[in-house]
């Protein structure tokens, strides 16, 4: 069927198959004005285009209104040429002029909000799921490697000071070298002079320990012992540190003298 444009009178031809009953919105290609077309509104049906034996003579309301239909704005008459043009742009663009250009329009932009927001909420979740392994994983590692972080990264042994972790070994891989004993006086009294030298045999530094001296006899009883803090806290790797302890004489025979490290 043909329908014309009710703001610049164009001419187009349409399937009644895909025009409902109740109307179908329909977008003018020239003009761009909207209206809804109904079946009701053929101007010139496909029977009236065949020529029969019983066309009255007289001008008729179809003839009157194919004379509108095939008119212009300027109410000049449109050439052959020019209703060609105009079905070959209506069949390009059957899409565009079949829909309201405001309601396609509206279903982007809803589906563009909506596909935003959807990957907004998808991607939040991930970061609120993934943050908190996150954190949790970290702060195992940096207390599983807390002894190589602290040896390797200057400060991170008061970090995890602050946090009440130990971070240095102590005592690990320390040796106790060169160990001489002497008799010296001290005030008229004669005492035992033990010096030695602590190493670091490691890689990492390590917390110094109290050197404890024990005086041991022949039944293998302690019967002296004495501990000392030496003033120097840590040692790094292949670094040594000096002790120097003196203790009574004692009264009993010695059998021997027994130096360690004490470990609280």
């Amino acid at each position: 069927m043909l329908i014309s444009c009710p703001n610049c009178h164009a001419v187009y031809d349409i399937s009644t198959k895909k025009l409902p009953e109740n109307g179908k919105k329909f977008k003018c290609a020239e003009c761009s004005n909207i209206w809804t077309v109904y079946p009701s509104d053929e101007i010139i049906s496909s029977e009236a285009e065949k020529p029969t034996a019983d066309v009255p003579s007289t001008p008729t309301n179809t003839q009157q209104n194919t004379v509108n239909v095939f008119t212009q704005k300027n109410n000049k008459p449109q050439t052959d040429a020019d209703l060609e043009a105009m079905f070959s742009r209506l069949s390009q663009n059957t899409k565009t002029l079949f829909a309201s250009a405001s309601g396609v329009d509206s279903m982007n932009i809803v589906q563009k909000i909506r596909h935003y927001i959807l990957n907004s909420v998808t991607a939040y979740a991930i970061i609120a799921f993934l943050l908190p392994i996150s954190i949790l994983l970290g702060g195992m590692i940096l207390y599983k490697y807390r002894y190589d972080i602290a040896a390797k990264i200057p400060g991170m042994d008061y970090v995890y000071a602050k946090m009440d972790y130990d971070s240095l070994y102590k005592g690990k891989d320390l040796v106790i070298e060169d160990v001489n004993i002497h008799n010296i006086r001290l005030k008229g009294h004669s005492n035992l002079e033990i010096s030695g030298k602590i190493r670091n045999n490691g890689s990492h530094i390590v917390t110094l320990l109290p050197i404890k001296a024990e005086i041991i006899n022949s039944e293998g009883m302690i019967i002296d012992e004495q501990i000392q803090q030496l003033q120097k806290r840590q040692i790094e790797p292949d670094f040594g540190a000096l002790f120097r302890i003196v203790m009574k004489r004692p009264n009993q025979k010695a059998e021997k003298i027994r130096i360690s490290l004490k470990d609280n």
